[in-house]
Formats: C-alpha cells, structure tokens, sequence
C-alpha cells in the first residue's frame, strides 16, 4: 500500500540503512549472484574460477551495504529526493587514510531507470582529482570520515561534465570510489502518477510503483583483511549490522535495535540464501568450516564479544590494491550536457566511473 511508505528511507537520497536491511534476505541474494560475484573478481583479478560462484566467493569479502528507493513523489511531493549532492566515499585525509585505487562500489539496481525515475550519476574521470579535493575538503569542511562532499562552487563542478547511468533492471553498475558521484531524482516525467492511476485502477501492482530499488554492493579480495576485521565481521553479520561499502574496513553504520525495527532475530547461515556462497563472503573460508555452516549454537562465542569492547588492530588501514581497473573507461574526453548521456544500457554490461 503506496500510503504505507512513510517509512525510514533517507528524504535526502532514498538511502536504506536502518533495521537489519543490510543482513536481508534481499540483498544477500544480490550478493551471491554469480554474476555479480564474477564482476567483482574480474575487477580484481583474483585467483578465481568465474565460472563458479563459490570460488569466487572464497577469494572475496562482501561489503554489509544497504538499499536505496525512490518512491512515487507524486504521491507526496516531501518524497523527492535531494539533487546535486555530489561526493566521494573514499578520503585520503581521513583518520586512517586511503590514498590510490581502493575499493570500486557498485549498485545493482531492480528497476530500469532513466530520466522519468532519476538514478545514478558520475562525473567521468573525477577520480584524477581526487586528491586535490580531500586537501580541499579538509581545510574547508574537515571531518576524519571517508565521506567527502563537495561545495557547491568547487571547480570539479565546472570542469567535469556529468553523466545519468541509464541502466535496466537486473544491471549492475561499478564505479572506483574515488569518483565524484550521487543519485539524482527524476528529470522528466511525472513522478510516478500515472502508475499510481493505474494501481488504483487495479492494472498494475502497488508495490510496482517504486520509482528506483537498488541494491548496494563492494567486494574486495579477501587478502587484503586482517584476520580481526575477518573475525569481526561473523559478529557483525550475527548482530544484523548494516556497514559502509568498505568490505575490509571498521564501518558499522547501523545496528537493528528497538527505536528503528523489531528485535533483532538471530540467524542460521543456512537460512540464507546460497548459504555457502554467502558463509565465504561473510569470511569464513575453511572448507570444513563452510560445510558444516556454523549453527547459532557454534557462533554464540561470537555473539558475546559484540557486547565487549572489540578495538582496532594497531597500524594504517589496508595499503592500496593494485590498478587493476582502466583509469578511465568511461571516455571523457568529449563535452556532454549535464544528465545527458545514457552510459549503461545494456543488460550484460559492467560500467566503471
């Protein structure tokens, strides 16, 4: 029931991350795709078979992302979310700073999506600036946080010439994290009235009148994680963490608790789906490990030491993985209008920003 949806997406950005979404049901199914999981290796060029989903999963960590939705905000004009909000999800000036190429994020998204649904946007070779930009982030805005925004007036705005990721539901869109990017509302149309008259009319289902569903995605290869970010992740996955998109990294963004969901229910990992594939991602990968699929019982040890303090490992965050990605493979070199340039399109296709 479209009235129903007031519930805790972000207004700003249609941003997902409360109650346990990032342990769903829903997105671990996006994650042990093997397609997806095939992407991701060959990004990475792990030691991986890709025509096996499990091998690749073994040589990946999967990041505890959240959703995104835009809904039909010509329903409730407050539903249309913010333009413009530009930035990138990876700081070189950060308390434990991230410098080269990182982690490439990605979104799979569950709807077509194009200027009557707004979407996904970058600007193409951003990420050749971004050094300049986290110097000038620090000294303007501060923050020791990975998420860097960018002032309305800086001049990569003026420079770069941005780009609408068209894209058709099922498609999965990567982009380096040092690319300047956001979601950006719909551009034309009509904000989802007309499918709106249309559930009305009975033609079509309600829940079918979502403008934009994505699921948020990043793995990493799995050698780069010490073996306590490993270990903690199985407490976060058990605690029903929601996380940032750094697979290898210290970022819970939320924990399911009573003031946005029910009580979190503890799991078994055979009740997710592709329990195997996922127990790796996850970061378990000894093979007895993974075929007996520790039960509630075996990882209660685990439980416990989420109510004790768990710090850090000592030392600088993870180095810097090597290039294994085209510095840009999105061709910048030509003058496209704002919001202009469909860059995705194809169903099989694996975009980097």
């Amino acid at each position: 029931d479209v009235a129903s949806w007031h519930w805790a997406t972000n207004p700003i950005n249609g941003l997902l991350g409360v109650g346990g979404v990032g342990q769903s049901d829903f997105l671990w199914y996006v994650r042990t795709r093997p397609r997806v999981l095939e992407a991701f290796a060959r990004l990475w060029a792990v030691d991986a078979m890709y025509e096996d989903a499990e091998s690749c999963a073994a040589a990946l960590l999967t990041s505890f992302d959240g959703a995104g939705a835009f809904r039909p905000w010509a329903s409730d004009r407050r539903w249309r979310t913010m333009p413009g909000w530009w930035h990138v999800d990876q700081n070189s000036r950060a308390a434990a700073p991230r410098r080269g190429r990182c982690a490439v994020q990605g979104l799979v998204s569950l709807k077509r999506q194009d200027a009557t649904t707004g979407g996904f946007a970058v600007l193409p070779g951003s990420h050749r600036g971004h050094e300049a930009l986290c110097a000038n982030s620090a000294s303007t805005i501060g923050g020791a946080g990975h998420f860097v925004p960018l002032r309305g007036g800086d001049p990569l705005l003026a420079a770069a010439s941005a780009r609408f990721v068209s894209c058709e539901a099922g498609d999965l869109v990567c982009w380096d994290s040092r690319t300047i990017h956001c979601s950006v509302p719909a551009f034309g149309g009509d904000g989802g009235a007309s499918a709106l008259s249309e559930a009305a009319a009975g033609a079509r289902l309600q829940r079918d009148c979502l403008l934009r569903l994505t699921a948020y995605v990043c793995m990493s290869p799995k050698r780069v994680a010490p073996e306590a970010v490993r270990r903690q992740r199985k407490i976060w996955w058990h605690g029903g963490a929601t996380t940032s998109h750094w697979p290898d990294d210290w970022a819970v963004s939320m924990m399911p608790d009573g003031r946005d969901a029910a009580p979190w229910l503890l799991r078994e990992l055979r009740e997710l789906p592709s329990p195997r594939v996922a127990a790796r991602l996850i970061g378990w990968d000894d093979a007895a490990v993974v075929d007996a699929l520790p039960s509630l019982n075996d990882l209660g040890p685990l439980f416990a030491e989420w109510h004790s303090e768990f710090a850090p490992p000592p030392g600088d965050a993870p180095p810097p993985l090597a290039d294994v990605v085209d510095d840009d493979p999105m061709n910048s070199s030509g003058h496209h209008d704002p919001m202009s340039s469909p860059v995705c399109t194809s169903a099989e296709e694996v975009c980097v920003a």
